[in-house]
């Protein structure tokens, strides 16, 4: 059987720009279905999968108005699924009447990155055992996404890393997306916790950024 395996050679990662220069364009959409996975109808949206966004002003089917993130994405159509992972069902929603417009936030490109990390955390054990008990019992606590590090080149002016610096003593949550070669991926949200960097006589400058990653992560095929 040949395997499906791929290098991470070629994989694209995103950070958000909270306050970018530039205010992208927001995407008018004209049809919305209610049903188990509603699907926005919106023309040359330039939209891809795993971007963060904003829908607002839809009349009618007026709970859909929120944060998202984008899935299922095709040139003229777009599914949702919500920041805590799930793919949004409008079957109980009000109809679409008419309006609304949907604006993804910006994302930089971290063209430094050279090495990324993963580091999911345990299921959490909540020890529920009473003296009746005649083993350990547990419950299962709420889930912990974990943290997400990469080491890369250090350009202190490049504009993902001065993101990354603002980011860190600004304390905010942003987005993330990693575009795999396989057409793959993976995005969550989190804050920096650190943006440390180092050099010495003979080496390029090196840096690395560690993500506490907060609420669900979700994998688009």
């Amino acid at each position: 059987m040949t395997t499906n395996a791929f290098a991470g050679l070629g994989s694209k990662l995103y950070l958000q720009q909270i306050s970018p220069s530039t205010i992208p364009a927001s995407r008018s959409i004209t049809g919305i279905t209610k049903a188990n996975t509603a699907v926005i109808t919106s023309a040359a949206h330039g939209l891809v999968d795993g971007m963060q966004v904003s829908v607002t002003g839809v009349v009618g089917m007026v709970e859909i108005n929120g944060s998202y993130m984008t899935a299922n994405v095709t040139a003229t159509t777009f599914s949702l699924v919500n920041l805590d992972g799930a793919v949004v069902n409008s079957s109980n929603f009000g109809a679409y009447v008419s309006g609304g417009s949907v604006m993804p936030v910006t994302y930089l490109p971290i063209t430094e990155a050279r090495n990324i990390h993963f580091s999911d955390a345990q299921t959490p054990e909540i020890d529920v055992t009473t003296l009746n008990s005649t083993s350990k019992e547990y419950l299962v606590g709420l889930q912990d996404a974990g943290e997400f590090s990469l080491e890369m080149n250090y350009v202190p002016f490049d504009p993902a890393i001065v993101e990354m610096r603002a980011a860190k003593l600004d304390a905010k949550v942003r987005a993330f997306r990693i575009d795999f070669p396989d057409g793959s991926v993976f995005a969550f949200r989190g804050f920096i916790r650190s943006v440390p960097f180092q050099t010495d006589y003979q080496s390029a400058m090196s840096g690395s950024a560690t993500v506490k990653i907060t609420g669900a992560t979700v994998w688009m095929p």
